[in-house]
C-alpha cells in the first residue's frame, strides 16, 4: 500500500516483529505516517506512544513520518534484539508535524549495530541510544532537562554539533561493559576527546556520568577542565594521566572502583569550590586523590556502622577564620582540607579514621608535634575524642566523632589558633624597650604572657596580661621593659581551655636605629635576624635557587628572628613582600 497511515489521537501504536528471521522488516517503498498527519481532519496531532520493532530496511525504503507528543521507541525484533543493520534517525522522520516527542529510545540494550543521529533532534524528555558506534551528525537536545544516555563502544560528534540538556544528566558508557573508556586523549575503546567536554557537551548538565554500575572496563583520563559535575562509575581501575580541573564542579568516584593510579603526579585539582565525592561503606577505607598546587590526598575509613557519603577539597593555605581570612602566626601546614559528609551530625559507632598527607615545603615554621585542628564555625579546636599518630608528612586521626569541615594541621600537641596577631614589635627608647603587639581578633583568649631571652634559647616570663576573650576587632597591648639591652621577645597566648599558642620570635637591637632591610648573620646556621620596615599584611618568603618557596611567614615585626635549622645548606633568597612590592636579599645557610 502506498501511502501507509497508522494514525491515532492518543492510543498506543505498536508495529511489532516477534521473530528474528532474516527479512523481517519494512519494505514499503512509499511513505509511512505514524501518529499524526497534516491535512487529516482530527488527526493533525497525536499524543500516542509509538513502538516500532524492526530488523532492517530495504535500500531506498519508505519515507517515515513519526509525529507525536508521546513516547517513541525504535527497537529490534521483540523489542530486545539487535537491529540487523545500521540505522539513522533521518530514516524515520522524527518530530513530524512539528510535534515534539516526550521520550525517544533508539535501539535495545542488546543492539550492536551502529546508529547515527542524522537530523536535528529535540525531545521533551529522556533520550536513550544503544549501539556499536554512535555518530552525532546533528544537534541532540532534551528540552526539559531530562537525562540523555548514550551507550556505545564508540562516540563520534561532528564539528560544531552539540549535546544539550539544561539541568539534565548526560550518561556515556560503552555498549560492551568490559570495554575501556579514555577521556581527554587517554587510551580507551570508547574515546572521549577533551573537546567534547569543552565544546560539544553544552555547559549546563547537572552531571556527566562516565561508565555505569555494570561497567567492568577500566577508565583512563588525561587533563581537562570540567564545566559540569561529573561521575566515574566502574568496577575496573581509574588511571589519571593528567589533572582534571574541577573549578566549581564536583567529581563523584564510584565506590566499586578497584584502584586509582597516576598519583602523585596526577590528581583531581580542587582549585575552586568543587569537591571529590565518594560513598564509603561501613568498615571500608577509600582514598580521595586530591590537591591543588600539589598532591594532598586524604584517606577515610568509615566505622560508623552505615554507608555514608563524604566530599572533600583542599585549599593551599589555612586561615584563622577557617575559610577566607586571618593570618596564623604559629607553625602549621599551608593546607586546609574541607571535608563534609551526607549526614552533618557527629559520627556514631567507632567514628571515622582520617589520614592527611602534605609535603615538606608546605610547612610554615617548625612542626614539633603535628596536630589535627578542626574549625567548629567559631574557632579552631583540637579534637579530643580519638587518637593521633604521625609518620613523616602524614597524620592519621583514629576514631574521629566530631563534626566536619574544615581541618588543618598545627605544630604541637597544644596548638590551636585562637588569636590573629597583626603586629608584634620591640623598639628601643631612651630609658626602656617598648614592646607592643596588636591583635586583629581573639577567640576565647584568656591570657598573654610575654617572655624574654638574651640568646633565643633560655626564656624568662616578664609580663602577664588578660586577653579579650571573644573579640572581632583590634586590640593594642604594650609593655615597657626597663632592662634596656639587646633582647629577644616572644608571646604566649593561653585560651580558656588552657591551650597555648606561641608567637614568632622578635628582637630589639638597641645598638642600631636603621630600618634598611638587613639579614645577619650571613652566612647563618640556625637563625637569621631580619630587620626591615613593615606595613599591613607584609610577608617574608625564603626561596631556593630552583625558584621553589620553602618557607613563608607573616612579617609582623620590624625585627624578626627566623628559624632556618631545617633548611639544607646552600644559597637562598629572602623575599620581602609589602603589598606586592618585592625586595630580595641573598643569604647562605651553612
Amino acid at each position: 500500500y502506498n501511502p501507509v497511515e497508522i494514525l491515532s489521537v492518543s492510543g498506543p501504536i505498536n508495529w511489532l516483529n516477534s521473530t528474528s528471521t532474516d527479512g523481517i522488516g519494512i519494505f514499503n517503498s512509499g511513505s509511512i505516517a505514524f501518529g499524526s498527519k497534516s491535512g487529516v481532519n482530527g488527526l493533525t496531532s497525536s499524543s500516542s506512544n509509538i513502538n516500532i520493532n524492526i530488523q532492517r530496511l530495504t535500500s531506498g525504503a519508505s519515507t517515515f513520518a513519526i509525529g507525536t507528543s508521546g513516547q517513541v521507541s525504535i527497537l529490534g525484533v521483540n523489542g530486545t534484539s539487535s537491529f540487523g543493520q545500521a540505522f539513522s534517525t533521518s530514516s524515520f522522520g522524527l518530530n513530524a508535524n512539528s510535534q515534539i516527542m516526550t521520550r525517544f529510545t533508539f535501539g535495545a540494550a542488546a543492539n550492536t549495530q551502529n546508529l547515527t543521529f542524522g537530523q536535528d533532534l529535540t525531545v521533551a524528555g529522556p533520550i536513550t541510544a544503544f549501539g556499536g558506534t554512535l555518530t552525532l551528525n546533528e544537534n541532540l537536545s532534551s528540552s526539559n532537562g531530562s537525562t540523555i544516555s548514550l551507550f556505545g563502544n564508540g562516540l563520534t560528534i561532528a564539528t560544531g554539533k552539540t549535546v544539550t540538556s539544561n539541568g539534565g544528566q548526560l550518561i556515556i558508557s560503552p555498549q560492551t561493559a568490559s570495554n575501556s573508556i579514555g577521556l581527554g586523549g587517554a587510551t580507551g575503546t570508547l574515546s572521549l576527546p577533551a573537546s567534547y567536554f569543552s565544546t560539544n557537551f553544552t555547559d549546563g548538565f547537572s552531571n556527566i556520568q562516565i561508565g555505569s554500575n555494570t561497567q567492568t572496563g577500566n577508565i583512563s583520563t588525561n587533563a581537562f577542565t570540567l564545566r559540569d559535575n561529573m561521575s566515574f562509575l566502574t568496577s575496573g581501575s581509574l588511571t589519571l594521566g593528567g589533572k582534571p580541573i574541577l573549578g566549581s564542579n564536583n567529581v563523584t568516584l564510584g565506590n566499586a572502583i578497584n584502584s586509582i593510579t597516576g598519583m602523585p603526579t596526577h590528581y583531581f585539582q580542587t582549585n575552586g569550590t568543587g569537591s571529590v565525592i565518594r560513598s564509603i561503606a561501613n568498615n571500608t577505607n577509600l582514598l580521595f586523590p586530591i590537591g591543588n598546587a600539589s598532591y594532598n590526598p586524604v584517606s577515610i575509613s568509615n566505622k560508623t556502622g552505615d554507608l555514608d557519603t563524604f566530599s572533600m577539597s583542599v585549599l593551599d593555605t589555612a586561615y584563622l577564620n577557617g575559610s577566607t581570612s586571618g593570618n596564623i602566626n604559629n607553625p602549621y601546614v599551608k593546607r586546609t582540607w574541607n571535608i563534609s559528609k551526607n549526614t552533618a551530625s557527629a559520627n556514631v559507632g567507632s567514628g571515622v579514621d582520617l589520614t592527611f598527607n602534605w609535603n615538606a615545603n608546605e610547612v610554615v615554621g617548625t612542626l614539633t608535634t603535628p596536630t589535627l585542628n578542626h574549625h567548629n564555625g567559631s574557632g579552631w579546636e583540637i579534637p579530643t575524642m580519638g587518637t593521633s599518630s604521625v609518620s613523616g608528612n602524614s597524620l592519621t586521626y583514629t576514631g574521629y566523632k566530631g563534626t566536619f569541615s574544615p581541618f588543618a594541621i598545627g605544630g604541637s600537641s597544644t596548638f590551636a589558633l585562637p588569636v590573629e596577631l597583626k603586629e608584634f614589635n620591640a623598639e628601643c627608647q631612651s630609658e626602656y624597650v617598648q614592646v607592643n603587639w596588636t591583635t586583629a581578633s581573639e577567640i576565647r583568649n584568656k591570657t598573654f604572657e610575654l617572655f624574654k631571652s638574651n640568646n633565643a634559647i633560655d626564656w624568662n616570663l616578664i609580663h602577664t596580661t588578660d586577653g579579650q576573650g571573644d573579640k572581632a576587632t583590634e586590640t593594642d597591648y604594650s609593655f615597657k621593659d626597663i632592662d634596656k639591652k639587646s633582647n629577644y621577645y616572644r608571646l604566649k597566648d593561653i585560651d580558656e581551655d588552657g591551650i597555648e599558642n606561641w608567637s614568632q620570635i622578635i628582637f630589639a637591637d638597641c645598638k642600631s636605629n636603621t630600618f634598611k632591610t638587613e639579614i645577619y648573620p650571613n652566612p647563618a646556621t640556625d637563625y637569621i635576624k631580619v630587620s626591615t620596615e613593615i606595613d599591613d599584611k607584609s610577608i617574608m618568603r625564603i626561596i631556593n635557587l630552583d625558584g621553589r618557596e620553602v618557607k613563608t611567614l607573616p612579617l609582623i615585626s620590624k625585627q624578626a628572628l627566623v628559624d632556618i635549622k631545617e633548611l639544607t645548606p646552600g644559597v637562598y633568597i629572602l623575599e620581602i613582600d609589602k603589598k606586592g612590592e618585592l625586595e630580595h636579599i641573598k643569604f647562605i645557610k651553612k
